[in-house]
């Protein structure tokens, strides 16, 4: 049986859609029952219960009391950790769940020959987008060290093919020597849960998007476009605009902006911010809007899609992006162009006419076929098979 080490930057009891993609990763390869799984994490537990499960062990990296420079010196910590463990414990197969931490990845890797043992698997914008664009001395450090690891490493996982593409393109600028290597595709994977609660009033053709509504996720999640198209409706089909509702979930210091958006755009009528739910009332609201809208900027496998398929939701996905591998076009939904609002009144136009039930078997058939836990575990570790294999 093989035993692998995963670290984990964002970790049970943490609830957020980073937290639980490595959480849910994690129990599925546990579930499998064949490799032992060892996790390094420096979230704290605080008062919750210890993820358990067999085969499973959490180690928590204790951080330092917070001041100016203590997350690059939790990072340095945990780099020396991270070494001193390797040195003594032979693992099969060491996995980093994203570069976002790159000083610990350098630290624990420094004077290590033999790497086909490592992996880096990349989540979504924190480490492409954000880390290509984002301005500061510190993000300088973090793209150096990026492009110096990800030559070195020579399997580079990845949630989606969009950011294996945006890897060898952006990262390693399309040098073709330095991109030979291996690029298994893992996806996320969410455990399917029984649905129960809020949903919307009969008649209304519901639209439910979620996120954060603070200064990154106001420019990630792209609210305003979906405000922009409800005017857009409200005037091209005042029929259909009568009978749409919109829900937006989430907290944060924008979301005045919000409010005086939709106020403004007089569609407030048509809006409900709500800035929680209950899981269970999210999932209740999946099951039962006309679609479910991830019109963003720039995304990752969104654990909100996932969600959405596994209750059997039609998506609004934006083009170009890393959850555009969510939607089959025209079968469980349709895919936008996240700058265009008038793309995106015409597609909720068509997916207010669509077939519902069609649109929704399609939705749990895409789930059921490539994001079950089960499937995503078996997927990773004959990666890691491949991986031990190979000599690039």
């Amino acid at each position: 049986m093989k035993e692998i080490l995963i670290v984990c930057p964002d970790f049970h009891p943490v609830t957020g859609g980073y937290a639980n993609a490595g959480t849910n990763f994690v129990r599925a390869l546990s579930a499998t029952g064949e490799a032992k799984i060892h996790v390094v994490t420096w979230v704290p537990l605080g008062g919750a219960s210890e993820l358990c499960g067999p085969n499973l062990s959490v180690q928590r990296f204790k951080r330092l009391p917070e001041f100016r420079y203590s997350i690059l010196l939790d990072q340095v910590f945990l780099g020396l950790h991270l070494r001193r463990l390797l040195r003594r414990r032979p693992f099969d197969f060491v996995l980093y769940e994203t570069f976002e931490n790159p000083i610990a990845l350098a630290i624990s890797l420094r004077g290590r020959r033999d790497l086909r043992r490592v992996g880096i698997r990349i989540h979504g914008c924190t480490e492409t987008e954000l880390f290509r664009y984002q301005r500061g001395a510190m993000n300088a450090l973090k793209r150096f060290l990026q492009r110096r690891l990800a030559r070195r490493v020579p399997n580079i996982f990845s949630t989606t093919r969009f950011y294996r593409d945006f890897f060898t393109q952006h990262i390693l600028g399309g040098d073709v020597l330095a991109a030979f290597k291996n690029y298994p595709v893992v996806p996320n994977c969410v455990f399917p849960n029984p649905v129960g609660g809020r949903r919307p009033p009969a008649g209304e053709i519901a639209f439910l998007c979620l996120g954060r509504i603070d200064g990154i996720g106001y420019n990630q999640k792209n609210f305003e476009l979906i405000a922009q198209a409800l005017a857009i409706l409200k005037r091209a089909r005042g029929d259909l605009y009568g009978r749409a509702r919109v829900y937006f979930i989430g907290s944060g210091e924008r979301r005045r902006d919000l409010e005086a958006v939709v106020r403004s755009l007089g569609v407030a009528e048509r809006c409900e911010l709500v800035e929680s739910l209950p899981n269970a009332e999210v999932h209740a609201l999946q099951a039962s809007v006309a679609a479910s809208l991830l019109v963003s900027r720039y995304e990752g496998l969104s654990m909100f899609g996932l969600e959405a398929l596994a209750n059997g939701s039609p998506l609004i996905v934006s083009r170009g992006t890393g959850a555009s591998e969510l939607v089959a076009e025209g079968d469980n939904g349709t895919l936008v162009d996240p700058d265009d609002p008038f793309d995106l009144a015409g597609a909720m136009q068509r997916i207010a006419a669509a077939d519902a039930q069609r649109m929704r078997a399609a939705s749990r058939a895409r789930f059921e076929e490539h994001y079950r836990p089960e499937t995503i575990a078996g997927k990773f570790l004959t990666s890691v098979d491949l991986c031990l294999a190979s000599r690039k």
